[in-house]
């Protein structure tokens, strides 16, 4: 049995997971360990207050296809991946830029279609409301691969650097 994946809104059931998934993506990216406190704070502000972002999980969908599926009351879907999206507000446009922050996908489900199921879901978002302009995302400088994937999917390299002054360590 093969399976695929869906998106779907996070839900707070799904806190611990993307905890979780937080903490391993700052280990892999950037070599940090994370305070588990503060990334509680983090991903439970959202679920308490919208405005601030919104959560999305990656579960898989067993292929049933071949007549054996999941019986029913079977453990839930598992979460392979998770992503944060948050809003910049467009004066010059008059409505809100979503950027796609956060993302994680277990090594298991990499290079299996699971961001790009994430970058549609927030597409159809910005295409079907007026409220958005677009969307956006960070990326490494050095990291030619992702590049060379968001500009497959129609994003273009943006005549900015970011740039911080931040409070804590990171």
């Amino acid at each position: 049995m093969s399976t695929s994946c869906r998106v779907r809104a996070a839900v707070p059931g799904d806190i611990e997971v993307m905890i979780e998934m937080q903490k391993a993506l700052a280990m892999e990216t950037e070599g940090l360990q994370l305070d588990e406190a503060a990334v509680r704070r983090g991903i439970t502000a959202p679920f308490e207050r919208e405005n601030i972002a919104r959560f999305y999980v990656a579960e898989e969908v067993p292929d049933s296809s071949d007549g054996a599926g999941d019986a029913a009351g079977s453990r839930p879907p598992k979460i392979v991946g998770a992503m944060t999206v948050t809003y910049e507000w467009s004066d010059w446009r008059g409505c809100h830029i979503l950027w796609i922050q956060s993302v994680y996908i277990i090594p298991s489900w990499r290079r299996r279609g699971v961001f790009r199921k994430f970058f549609d879901h927030v597409h159809r978002l910005v295409m079907e409301d007026p409220a958005f302009a677009g969307m956006r995302l960070c990326v490494a400088r050095n990291n030619e691969n992702a590049i060379n994937t968001y500009k497959r999917m129609g994003m273009t390299v943006e005549n900015y650097h970011m740039m911080k002054l931040m409070k804590g360590k990171y």
